[in-house]
């Protein structure tokens, strides 16, 4: 009897490294504009920004991928081999497209996009994101991280998107349903990573801070957990259980333009 031939499966590209890209106003524009914690702890609230930073590159350069941080002004990045790019003028879309088109310039190169307001993404996410690419034969794939507040943490693909993320409505509870239905709508595939927080408001905050600093997600990296107990510390706040406990009560204070991946 024949053994029908095993199901074939997809071909894996042969790509270059994919390039994350850093996408924010820098560490003290950030917490100068969501003022999670207050103005009285503005300058912890730039290091909790600054360390994500340092961490997010940390994550992309042991995934293996090319490192930009794209901000309006110079942004310290550590010692990693970063490039630095700038950020065009006009509306969200426009400033996220042409960042991206600057930090890579190759139109058949794959990318990732991230902000700095996602410490539950790390490493294996970004591993999984870049093999998801590799899969992808055709250059059809989006990849998505979508975000409990109806936005986005992660976007990549092989190919540009500028005009699709221009039209994308930024900065609401539908930006993630927004880009969704262009994507289809353009004869996209996309692939979705699993949903996480972000730190949009101080309610999100407080939600990060709740979590047991000793069951953190391994692909947090060390940096939240010290930051975590830091903020606690400063802030005088009861354990974890007591903390989670307020968060009904914290402010829900929602910038304008939080709703997108990016900063």
């Amino acid at each position: 009897m024949l053994t029908p031939p095993p199901h074939p499966r997809p071909p894996l590209k042969t790509l270059a490294d994919p390039t994350l890209v850093v996408f924010t106003l820098g560490s003290e524009a950030e917490a100068r504009r969501k003022q999670l914690l207050g103005p009285a702890h503005y300058d912890l609230e730039r290091t909790l920004f600054a360390s994500e930073l340092q961490r997010l590159l940390a994550c992309g350069e042991e995934a293996g991928y090319r490192l930009a941080v794209a901000a309006p002004r110079p942004t310290a990045a550590g010692h990693h081999h970063v490039e630095r790019v700038g950020q065009p003028s006009g509306s969200f879309g426009r400033r996220l497209a042409g960042s991206i088109a600057l930090a890579c310039p190759d139109p058949t190169a794959p990318w990732v996009v991230v902000g700095l307001d996602c410490p539950e993404l790390g490493e294996g996410l970004l591993r999984r994101t870049r093999n998801l690419l590799r899969s992808d034969p055709a250059d059809r794939r989006v990849v998505l991280g979508p975000s409990r507040d109806g936005g986005l943490y992660l976007i990549a693909a092989n190919r540009p998107l500028a005009a699709l993320l221009q039209q994308a409505s930024w900065g609401h509870r539908r930006t993630a349903q927004s880009l969704r239905r262009l994507l289809l709508d353009a004869g996209l595939e996309i692939v979705e990573l699993p949903l996480l927080g972000d730190l949009d408001c101080s309610g999100d905050l407080w939600r990060w801070l709740s979590k047991p600093t000793g069951h953190a997600s391994p692909s947090a990296g060390p940096g939240s957990t010290a930051l975590r107990r830091a903020i606690r510390r400063r802030l005088a706040r009861p354990p974890a259980a007591a903390v989670a406990e307020r968060v009904s009560a914290a402010p829900t204070r929602s910038p304008v333009g939080s709703r997108a991946p990016p900063n």
